[in-house]
């Protein structure tokens, strides 16, 4: 898996990220929404990523995933992005929305 944008926790050292270092994994999706939200969702999940988000540029939304288990991701919202967007993972980060794209 090759996401667009991740957030991560840890070191700074040049190795590559484990899964355990990934915050927040991000797909920005223009043709690829439905394989972002269907078959990469369920990897992300299935792989017990914390929270991942798909910026939906057809749409202009951003959908967050969290609580992942082997059956997807429990929880999910849908919000705009053109405003704050918090992380459901980590409250204390919140993102500015037009500041995406």
């Amino acid at each position: 898996m090759q996401p667009d944008v991740i957030v991560a926790i840890g070191g700074t050292d040049s190795r590559y990220y484990e899964i355990d270092d990934l915050a927040i994994v991000i797909e920005v999706a223009d043709s690829t929404a439905a394989r972002d939200l269907g078959l990469k969702c369920a990897m992300y999940a299935a792989q017990a990523v914390s929270e991942y988000w798909v910026v939906a540029l057809p749409t202009g939304e951003v959908h967050q995933f969290w609580e992942p288990g082997v059956d997807g991701f429990a929880a999910r919202r849908t919000v705009p992005f053109e405003g704050e967007l918090t992380s459901a993972t980590m409250p204390e980060l919140t993102i500015d929305g037009r500041g995406i794209l």
